[in-house]
């Protein structure tokens, strides 16, 4: 068969000094994260390039940004996806307390 693909992948692109600056205040590098620039720079170009050749499947995030410009840049993708959209809310009774019942009027 066909290999599947991802409806939408979220590329993270952030430099690897940055990332690295980052994950040192956090914790320490795991057996990936302590490669060496050029095995980063390989990825950012694989990343890149399958990003070219699928443009609706790959959104870019610029994650050298501040938490809530990239946190707004996710939402965006998201948006700009109408199959990944919040359904329209389907009618009948609301959340919420509902009336009691009343009983029916004397004959």
């Amino acid at each position: 068969g066909s290999l599947r693909q991802p409806d939408l992948t979220l590329w993270f692109d952030l430099p690897a000094p940055v990332a690295a600056a980052r994950r040192a205040s956090a914790r320490s590098a795991d057996r990936l994260e302590r490669e060496d620039g050029a095995f980063f720079e390989r990825v950012s170009a694989a990343y890149a390039a399958r990003a070219r050749a699928a443009p609706q499947r790959f959104a870019r995030i610029a994650a050298d940004q501040p938490r809530a410009a990239v946190w707004a840049q996710v939402q965006a993708a998201l948006a700009a996806r109408p199959w990944l959209a919040p359904a329209d809310p389907q009618p009948g009774p609301q959340p919420g307390p509902q009336p009691e019942p009343q009983p029916d009027p004397p004959a």
